[in-house]
C-alpha cells in the first residue's frame, strides 16, 4: 500500500509541474510523467526518497531485497538442480552467498 501512495503523490507532484493547469486523464497524466522522466531523473527521485526514509525504513528495505535476491537465486539452482530437494537447495545457496561475500 505505501508503494502505491508514493506513485500517487508522484503522479500528483508531476501534475502539478504542468505549464496549463487542466485535468488530464489518467492515461494523458502517465505518459506525461514517463516523458518526463529519464535515468538521471529517475536515479535522482530514487535517492531523494531514500533519504526520507528513516533507518528502520531502509533496513527493511534492504532486508527485502535481499529475500527477494535469494529467492531468484533459488530459482535459478532448481532450474540448473532439476532433482534437487529443498535441503540441497538452501546448501547451494548459502555457497553462492559465501562466495559473494569473498
Amino acid at each position: 500500500m505505501q508503494d502505491r501512495r508514493e506513485f500517487f503523490v508522484c503522479i500528483s507532484d508531476a501534475a502539478d509541474e504542468l505549464e496549463t493547469p487542466h485535468v488530464l486523464d489518467p492515461v494523458s497524466l502517465m505518459r506525461y510523467v514517463f516523458n518526463r522522466m529519464n535515468p538521471e531523473r529517475a536515479f535522482q527521485e530514487q535517492v531523494e526518497r531514500y533519504r526520507r526514509m528513516s533507518g528502520e525504513e531502509r533496513l527493511a528495505l534492504a532486508l527485502e531485497l535481499h529475500e527477494l535476491a535469494c529467492n531468484v537465486a533459488r530459482e535459478g539452482i532448481r532450474h540448473q538442480h532439476p532433482g534437487a530437494d529443498e535441503a540441497e537447495i538452501e546448501r547451494l545457496l548459502r555457497y553462492r552467498l559465501e562466495l559473494a561475500r569473498q
